[in-house]
Order: structure tokens, then C-alpha cells, then sequence
């Protein structure tokens, strides 16, 4: 287990996201077992915004309290969390 601080901070982190290279990737997903707003969830939307700026969508599929809940991060990027062992397809 690496701390998300730590793995933003990697080159090869930085280089896989880096622009320009909008045309590669549509959007980003990421996978967490966090809660929807945990403080790791609106850290790592600021590192992949400076990353892949403002106009990339930024989805976060997120899990931990075992609660059902949407949450929009900015216009671009929300994080879903599925409630109870992902018995929510999506609302």
C-alpha cells in the first residue's frame, strides 16, 4: 500500500497523464475504496486536473461507507459510490 501523496508525485504518474495527449484517452477513471468525499478523492481531482485540465472528464467509482450517494466534484468529474457491495448499477 502507497499513500496517494506519494504516487502523484511519480514520474511515471505524471508522464502517463501529462498533456498534450488529449487525443490518447477520453476520460479518467478512477477506481478507489474510499468514501465519495473522502479528502483523498478531492486531492487527487486537483492532481489530475492540473494534470489533464479542465476539460476532462473525471469520473471516481468510489466505495467504502456502504452508502448510495453522487457527489459533482466540478462541472467535468463526480464521484458514485455504490452503496452495499455494488448492489447499485446507478441512479
Amino acid at each position: 500500500v502507497e499513500r496517494v501523496q506519494d504516487v502523484v508525485e511519480r514520474s511515471w504518474f505524471r508522464t502517463l497523464l501529462a498533456s498534450p495527449r488529449p487525443e490518447e484517452f477520453d476520460a479518467v477513471l478512477v477506481l478507489a475504496h474510499m468514501d465519495a468525499e473522502d479528502e483523498l478523492v478531492a486531492f487527487l481531482r486537483s492532481e489530475l486536473r492540473a494534470l489533464v485540465g479542465e476539460d476532462m472528464v473525471i469520473q471516481f467509482i468510489t466505495g467504502h461507507s456502504h452508502i448510495r450517494r453522487y457527489v459533482e466534484l466540478d462541472p467535468r468529474s463526480s464521484s458514485f459510490e455504490a452503496g452495499r457491495d455494488l448492489d447499485t448499477v446507478g441512479f
